[in-house]
């Protein structure tokens, strides 16, 4: 087990695989979505880690239970930290925050 200042995970996220609420997908203010989606709080998805190993059996199960199930990035090693990226692969700076999961 990982001790304070020891290195750790980064979640690593692709903004565009994130999935959209219908009211946020319909949004025509692009920023005001945005915000929404990352800091917003109100809509949930369960979330899931998982080797990439595994991909192939996730996406069998996905459709036996007839469940989307949506790869949303990576997790690196490396020091705690969320990264989420534009379309092009680009940081983007997120300016307000939701919960952060990786604040001790």
């Amino acid at each position: 087990r990982p001790e304070r200042g020891d290195v750790g995970v980064a979640a690593d996220l692709a903004l565009a695989s994130l999935p959209l609420a219908e009211a946020l997908a319909s949004c025509s203010d692009v920023a005001l979505a945005q915000e929404c989606l990352l800091a917003g709080g109100d809509d949930y998805e369960l979330l899931f880690t998982a080797p990439p190993d595994a991909r192939g059996a996730i996406e069998s199960l996905s459709f036996e239970l007839g469940l989307d199930l949506t790869r949303i990035g990576l997790i690196l090693p490396g020091p705690p930290r969320l990264v989420v990226r534009d379309r092009d692969g680009g940081e983007i700076n997120i300016l307000r925050r939701g919960f952060d999961h990786f604040q001790s």
